[in-house]
């Protein structure tokens, strides 16, 4: 594993643990527990459109590059 592997590796534990610490800090202060819970569900229901999505466009396109591709392929190449 390189330098970029190890800090990707690093900046997603960061960024996880993050994640639960922030909803614990959050959950001292709601009032209900639905208030705590409300969130979560509805970020994985967005969670689950976006990869349906992109599961359908890789059904549809199969190719490498994943969102580049069908990015590419919607909007065309760029001039960079």
């Amino acid at each position: 594993m390189g330098v970029v592997g190890a800090t990707g590796v690093i900046v997603a534990a960061i960024v996880g643990a993050g994640i639960f610490a922030q909803t614990g800090q959050f959950g001292a202060s709601v009032v209900s527990p639905l208030n705590l819970i409300a969130p979560w569900v509805l970020g994985g229901f967005v969670a689950l459109c976006g990869g349906l999505s992109l599961a359908e466009h890789g059904a549809m396109i199969p190719c490498s590059g994943g969102s580049d591709e069908f990015a590419r392929r919607a909007y065309g190449k760029t001039n960079g």
